[in-house]
């Protein structure tokens, strides 16, 4: 039995009234063997006034806290923030309505504080899990995290209390806010949508919530809908076996059967309890079509709900415009097969019977099934082919010069008139999602990151709900979303996305098919530019192994592979390795693709990193002045990745001591990233800290305390990038300390000069 669930169930029956504590030790603990060990431990308690072990005087404080602890709380400032007064107390912490103390601005705000008394390894590290999990959840109905650390102020409380600083979120649960303004049924519904994009938008970042009720979901008077309390929420990729020790903290009403089992738990776990909101939320009475959505949701094995909760959600939206929904009632089938499982050995004799009257038909009439469905097949992907074809034939004619009155149309102006046409497809959404996918993946080797995320992530759920969540077609969608958000700095997008195409090409295709290899070269890569080198190692490994097998040494997705196990085998430390690597795709590069391709500038301008790096600066610096002269040549001076080379060749020039040639490097590739990348890209941080570093080598004190702090306000909060911001950080103080110095001694040079 795990202890410490059974430590956390008994505070939280603690802070009942006590003629009430064991009705809800029964409503919340489904374990018979743990409510029965509560029961005991209780009134044992109630008798001795010891509890699991405690002195009477240890338990004494710890109740006095139970009962006073809100009051003594009350007007004690944690970090910026007083405590006004408390609102909640819960198993986890007491919530406080808190202001800022500091007077630079008015703010309310919730502060969650661990209670006197009560604080275990479990609780701290559940706090600070939480805080974690909060951290990367940045969206408009989900109650955002402030801040966050241990508060030492308490005496009482030897190594602190931890304490979360969140929105202050001043309204009322869904469904009394509901029956309060008395909510129609499309009201109800559209508030639960967006709950549902709030919890697709956790999943999509790896987090379940795990306590989804109408408490933990709260409206404003305005009618906005924030979701709260992930105290118990779950990392997906966390260890299951940690996970699986919090299972018992839950809430049994809204629970899932296979949270009730203690089975490890899925997103689908979360989709069954906004099943159950839903319920709650638009009561008995409710048409045909709803009851089916709600069936499905509450479906007892998880395979049998909505694939995600952006599902369940379009599919209410079908509801409200009167379509189709996916959800279906029941089949035959399905309860047969039911009644079979229940009734094994009774339906085996008879089913045997029928079976040998049934093969010598099934023989008879297969080959003309399999050929018809074959044919139906054939039908419909030769009607998707000439949809597509027809497109691409309006999409060229419109760069007609006679349809253009004779000028000509860049390539991006037919893509936004491609992007148009589409829009016109709106009842053939499979064929959108397609086209869609492809002009996104256009976009992102433009360098259009932006622009290539917006379509594929609409490509991506036109496909979930054309497809279904296991396509290959869609797992393609989803690798080159990835690329695009890696590339476009949104790295916790980047990786939560790669994980999903993963995930589909490992049910869905086969292991020597280059497209597995393909995906977990795409994650490897997104883990590895995070800093997590060593987790990054295996996967890059196995990707090169599996694409160099399955497509060859000189395929393209072969090459990229190799390049970024390059990189990584750099931030290992083994130079000579990824120098190796480098060679070795820049010369297949240059075999298969030609000198001037951008693959093979790519590894080129990584190779010349490397031999910067081991001190082979004459042929890195070579390197670099004909990867710029191509790049320019082939991509023209407002891509990115010509901003990229004169990035690395400034780095080089700064190493050489040409510090004026370095500045002016610099200030072109920002020049080029401001407008290619964006003004607050990550990319556009470095270099400003670079440039910083350049000029305050070059004696440029006032440019470099200007180029510091700019590169602080792009990277401070950008995940993966602290390093860089420490460094920046760093040399602000270096040059504020030096022209403090230089007024010094300019003010000591006057009094002698007056003197």
């Amino acid at each position: 039995m795990n202890r410490e669930a059974l430590y956390d169930l008994l505070e939280q029956a603690w802070a009942q009234p006590e003629d009430e504590r064991r009705a809800w030790l029964a409503r919340h603990c489904a374990d018979p063997e743990m409510l029965a060990e509560a029961e005991s431990l209780l009134e044992a308690d109630t008798e001795s006034g010891a509890f699991l072990g405690e002195s009477a005087m240890v338990r004494a404080a710890a109740m006095l806290a139970a009962s006073e602890g809100l009051v003594d709380d009350a007007q004690q400032c944690i970090g910026k923030y007083r405590i006004v007064k408390p609102i909640a107390r819960g198993g986890m912490g007491d919530v406080y309505l808190g202001e800022r103390a500091d007077g630079d601005f008015e703010q309310k705000v919730a502060i969650k504080l661990a209670q006197r008394f009560q604080d275990t390894a479990d609780r701290r590290r559940r706090f600070l899990e939480e805080q974690r999990i909060l951290a990367r959840l940045e969206h408009p109905n989900i109650a955002r995290l402030i801040d966050g650390g241990i508060w030492e102020g308490d005496a009482l409380a030897a190594e602190g209390r931890p304490y979360l600083v969140m929105e202050f979120v001043d309204g009322r649960p869904i469904s009394e806010y509901c029956e309060a303004e008395g909510a129609g049924l499309k009201r109800r519904l559209a508030l639960f949508q967006k709950v549902c994009d709030a919890v697709h938008y956790a999943h999509r970042n790896l987090v379940l919530h795990r306590d989804l009720k109408p408490s933990n979901i709260l409206v404003s008077a305005e009618g906005r809908v924030k979701l709260l309390d992930f105290g118990i929420a779950t990392v997906l990729e966390e260890d299951v076996e940690a996970a699986r020790t919090r299972t018992m903290i839950m809430t049994p009403d809204y629970a899932a059967p296979e949270q009730l089992r203690g089975d490890p738990l899925t997103t689908s776990t979360d989709v069954y309890a906004l099943g159950k909101v839903l319920a709650e939320l638009v009561g008995e009475a409710r048409p045909r079509d709803l009851d089916t959505i709600i069936g499905k949701a509450l479906a007892d094995e998880p395979e049998r709900r909505y694939p995600s909760a952006r599902s369940l959600a379009e599919d209410l939206q079908n509801f409200l415009d009167g379509k189709p929904v996916q959800a279906r009632p029941d089949s035959r089938r399905y309860r047969i097969g039911k009644f079979i499982s229940r009734h094994r050995w009774e339906t085996v004799t008879a089913t045997v019977a029928v079976l040998a009257l049934m093969v010598a038909t099934v023989v008879a009439i297969v080959s003309a099934a399999e050929a018809r469905r074959a044919l139906e097949r054939s039908q419909v992907e030769a009607a998707k082919s000439a949809q597509v074809v027809d497109f691409l034939g309006e999409l060229f004619a419109a760069a007609n010069p006679e349809q253009t009155g004779g000028e000509a149309m860049t390539v991006r102006e037919v893509l936004d008139a491609g992007a148009a046409q589409i829009d016109a497809l709106s009842d053939q959404p499979e064929v959108q999602g397609l086209l869609l996918s492809e002009l996104g993946g256009i976009h992102r080797a433009l360098g259009e990151y932006e622009t290539a995320t917006v379509m594929l992530e609409r490509a991506a759920d036109l496909q979930r709900s054309t497809l279904g969540s296991n396509h290959p077609a869609l797992a393609e969608t989803l690798h080159r979303w990835a690329i695009a958000e890696d590339l476009g700095g949104d790295l916790a997008v980047a990786e939560a996305v790669a994980r999903e195409a993963l995930e589909i090409r490992q049910a869905v295709v086969p292991r020597d098919e280059a497209a597995f290899g393909e995906s977990l070269d795409r994650l490897g890569a997104v883990i590895a530019v995070q800093g997590r080198y060593e987790e990054a190692a295996p996967l890059a490994h196995e990707a090169v192994e599996r694409l160099v097998a399955s497509a060859g040494e000189a395929d393209e997705r072969t090459l990229t592979a190799l390049h970024n196990l390059a990189w990584l085998q750099k931030r290992l430390g083994d130079l000579e390795g990824s120098a190796e690597t480098y060679r070795r795709v820049a010369r297949l590069s240059e075999q298969a693709m030609g000198d001037n391709h951008p693959e093979t500038l790519i590894s080129r301008d990584a190779l010349a990193v490397t031999l910067r790096q081991q001190g082979r600066l004459d042929e890195a610096e070579a390197i670099y002045r004909d990867v710029l002269e191509r790049r320019l040549k082939v991509l023209g001076p407002e891509h990115d990745s010509v901003g990229s080379t004169r990035h690395n060749l400034a780095r080089l020039l700064a190493e050489r001591g040409r510090y004026a040639e370095a500045i002016s490097m610099y200030e072109e590739t920002i020049a080029n990233w401001s407008v290619s990348l964006g003004p607050e890209h990550p990319h556009l941080g470095i270099a400003y800290g670079n440039l910083g570093s350049a000029r305050e080598e070059h004696g440029d004190h006032e440019g470099a305390l200007a180029d510091y702090q700019r590169a602080i306000d792009i990277l401070d909060g950008e995940p993966g990038y602290e390093s860089r911001l420490q460094e920046a950080a760093e040399g602000l103080e270096r040059v504020t300390g030096q022209i403090v110095e230089g007024d010094k001694g300019k003010t000591a040079d006057r009094s002698l000069t007056r003197n």
